[in-house]
């Protein structure tokens, strides 16, 4: 469920907290799918299960033995809870891009065989004004905001000040453009935060950004599969 938080001095202290260790992970076992559990112990309740090669976020690593983590189903269902580190890889461990060139609203990563471009833009709200909706919930109490009938990311119910220009990934000399619907509702965008890792073994890339800030942070992840474009998860790190 997607949460309206409003943004205060404790919501930017739990960026910060988070943000220290808080990254995605690649879920990997032998038998196909890993067990979520209530607490960080093999005999608590199991509250879900998540396929191999399925992404979390991982929130903490204070445990020894367990992440504690949120699995993004879609943009507006999640799931948390306890993960045996064993079964995590975090995606950190994979190599990482070098990032090439910097700018406000540009930025390219690259690899051997991989160059990642990345370009932000000022949105302009007057001439998209009509696209957004509000939805109240009324049997919970909380209310939505939607782009194009996609939930946004990133405005807190603000006026956005930054969108996606566009992504475009070169792998092996094979371009792919993401479709604008994939990044479309993903705003106030981070250029600087934009960080890339490879997994040689699978050929996937990730591609991830930490965007926006206060209580309309988020954390975004594309993923793709040598070089063709396979899934987005987006997720609020806190």
């Amino acid at each position: 469920m997607h949460k309206v938080i409003f943004y205060s001095v404790i919501s930017v202290f739990c960026l910060m907290n988070t943000a220290s260790f808080a990254q995605f992970g690649k879920i990997v076992d032998k038998d196909g799918f890993v067990n979520l559990r209530e607490k960080p112990n093999a005999n608590s309740k199991i509250v879900g299960t998540i396929k191999s090669n399925e992404f979390v976020y991982v929130f903490d690593d204070a445990d020894v033995n367990w992440f504690m983590v949120d699995y993004p189903k879609t943009d507006t269902e999640s799931l948390n809870g306890n993960i045996h580190k064993s079964r995590v890889v975090l995606l950190e461990n994979f190599l990482a891009l070098k990032q090439d060139f910097i700018s406000d609203n540009e930025v390219h990563l690259t690899a051997k065989n991989i160059k990642i471009v990345v370009k932000g833009e000022p949105f302009d709200y007057k001439k998209n004004k009509a696209k957004f909706k509000k939805v109240k919930h009324k049997e919970v109490g909380y209310v939505e905001e939607f782009y194009n009938n996609q939930l946004v990311w990133g405005t807190d119910f603000t006026i956005p000040k930054s969108h996606y220009k566009s992504i475009e990934v070169t792998y092996n000399n094979s371009k792919t453009v993401l479709p604008a619907k994939i990044i479309e509702n993903l705003f106030n965008v981070s250029i600087g935060q934009t960080t890339a890792y490879f997994d040689a073994k699978t050929e996937e890339l990730y591609l991830l950004s930490l965007n926006s800030d206060g209580a309309g942070a988020y954390y975004c992840l594309f993923v793709f599969e040598k070089g063709v474009f396979k899934q987005r998860k987006v997720i609020m790190p806190f």
